[in-house]
């Protein structure tokens, strides 16, 4: 995941000096921050208190929140991840299981018992309990068995708690089995991979400049070829975008390319509030029609 925060990015046009004068300054202290590689330890989540987790919504809005919380939380196992992270992060979870659970139910693929998965620009990887529990869960009432591998080329990023990309992301990992965070980029790994997920990607140049990466390294193209062609065929490709302008332009790169979406739709839900909602592409690899 290329966007820690997950707010959208603004992707205003900018003189081109002022461009050629980041994309100079983001490589320098892009390679400065890979040889610093800057670790603080293991960022956990405070343990909160799950009491009242929907207070802040309306009274007539609860009730109906709580019900489909606890359903999730009841069909994906998620009763040791609820008693231990923040209220925040389990909601912001709770929404991302509900989205993926909608994705693979449309999108129907089907998933071998023994499940090889990598996560592509995984940043601080704040989803990975809910991408691990909806891989492992869904339609399997045992639970497959999950290889699950984040990659991330900047993990040495450092988010404003002073902690990095990294760090944030072995928190969030905790004791999960079988998840592990790479430290570099993906590479493509030729039909080694049941599912891939993508969680905003960059689409557009100017918001790769000004989240503080280098240029060169900008090819939208060339990260979904390499995705691609890392799935067994009968596996599937998931990306998800922010707001329906990076939407339609990372539809227009897959059609470009050939793959083409078999199933596209923006998820709005009361368990988090997003600014901009999220739009879900799923693609199935040599799906016959």
């Amino acid at each position: 995941m290329d966007n820690s925060d997950h707010s959208s990015i603004k992707n205003k046009k900018k003189p081109w000096i002022s461009r050629l004068q980041d994309s100079v300054g983001n490589t320098v202290k892009f390679r400065l921050r890979r040889l610093a590689k800057t670790q603080r330890g293991k960022r956990l989540e405070n343990k909160e208190s799950k009491n009242d987790l929907f207070r802040h919504l309306e009274k007539s809005e609860q009730k109906k929140t709580l019900d489909q919380a606890l359903f999730l939380k009841k069909q994906f196992h998620l009763d040791h991840f609820w008693e231990k992270t923040s209220r925040k992060n389990l909601l912001f979870n709770l929404f991302y299981i509900e989205m993926l659970d909608k994705a693979l139910t449309l999108a129907t693929p089907r998933l071998p018992e023994i499940i090889s998965v990598a996560d592509i620009g995984s940043s601080n990887w704040e989803y990975v309990q809910g991408l691990h529990a909806v891989i492992k869960w869904w339609r399997s009432p045992a639970g497959r068995q999950l290889q699950l591998t984040g990659f991330e080329k900047d993990p040495y990023r450092i988010n404003t708690d002073h902690y990095s990309c990294f760090d944030h992301a072995l928190g969030h990992i905790d004791d999960l089995k079988n998840v592990h965070y790479q430290p570099v980029r993906f590479k493509q790994q030729t039909n080694q991979y049941n599912v891939i997920t993508i969680v905003h990607p960059f689409v557009f140049p100017q918001d790769h400049i000004n989240w503080g990466l280098p240029s060169h390294t900008f090819n939208p193209h060339k990260q979904l070829l390499t995705a691609w062609n890392s799935i067994k065929p009968g596996g599937a490709l998931i990306i998800i975008n922010q707001g329906r302008t990076q939407h339609l332009a990372q539809r227009e790169i897959m059609l470009t390319e050939e793959i083409e979406p078999l199933v596209g739709f923006p998820h709005e839900s009361i368990l988090y509030d997003y600014d901009m909602a999220p739009y879900v592409l799923i693609s199935i690899k040599n799906l016959l029609r």
